[in-house]
């Protein structure tokens, strides 16, 4: 099982104890589920990666299905209200290294897949189909990288005489047009591309806003939500949404590098936490 993010930080903000009740809208491999379960809380996963759900050979319930459908899962499965909701917006390193859906820009050989579940379009496919406009508009947004004007009229290009397919077809594209040698400014630009493209076909801000809402209406008062963010647009959103939901939700953000020495793998990530009124 890998390092759950946070873990400490996490339980403390959900505030568990015997007989409360959660849901981890984001099980993954269910490391922080099992921490859960552990002190004495009664949890529900819920996971949109049916791969991630087959390997999981513990004893909590997992539904396979998405957190933006959190409200209408929850009443199938449990009893409401509940005490907290736990988001880990990140992907494990299981599915960057053996998803075998090109999620990562080292795995070359993957077909240029990307979808969190089986349902859906491909990036391949959107690469392939979208028109021009909107595919600069939403590379620019998600990625906010400079160079994605030059990216997407390069990707235009190659669609006009061939096919997306595999993950090396897309760094191709990239490479063509980016003015550095320097493989350490490649890279920063291939993963800013790929999490843009990885957000888009998951419409995972769209699921992002449905989740949150849906968590403020399955929580008891008091109860608490906690939301890991690893990219500053996701950070961004749930800020806004705590904004937009002030008469419902108290929301602070939790500084964990004060407190300690952050592992490599938390550095990126923000940790917030809402309590209902």
């Amino acid at each position: 099982m890998h390092t759950s993010v946070f873990k400490n930080e996490v339980m403390e903000a959900l505030n568990i104890s015997k007989g409360k009740v959660f849901i981890d809208a984001t099980f993954g491999q269910g490391g922080h589920s099992e921490e859960i379960k552990s002190l004495g809380g009664t949890v529900l996963g819920i996971e949109i990666d049916p791969d991630q759900v087959k390997k999981y050979n513990g004893d909590i319930k997992v539904v396979n299905g998405s957190f933006e459908d959190l409200e209408k899962i929850a009443k199938e499965n449990i009893t409401l209200p509940i005490d907290g909701v736990l988001f880990d917006f990140g992907l494990s390193m299981v599915q960057l290294k053996e998803g075998n859906r090109g999620f990562s820009y080292r795995s070359q050989d993957d077909p240029l897949d990307m979808r969190m579940s089986n349902r859906g379009q491909t990036v391949a496919e959107y690469l392939q189909e979208a028109d021009g406009e909107s595919l600069l508009e939403n590379i620019m947004k998600y990625s906010e990288d400079i160079h994605s004007q030059k990216i997407v009229d390069n990707i235009l290009k190659f669609r006009n005489s061939g096919r997306f397919e595999k993950v090396s077809d897309l760094l191709k594209v990239i490479d063509e047009v980016l003015p550095s040698t320097d493989p350490r400014d490649r890279q920063k630009t291939y993963a800013r591309v790929f999490q843009a493209l990885r957000m888009i076909v998951n419409n995972e801000l769209g699921a992002i806003t449905k989740g949150l809402a849906g968590a403020i209406e399955i929580v008891k008062t008091g109860g608490r939500i906690v939301i890991i963010t690893f990219h500053s647009i996701e950070d961004r959103l749930v800020k806004k949404f705590a904004r937009d939901h002030k008469a419902q939700i108290n929301s602070i953000r939790n500084s964990v590098s004060s407190s300690r020495k952050l592992a490599k793998f938390e550095r990126s990530a923000t940790l917030r936490v809402f309590t209902k009124i």
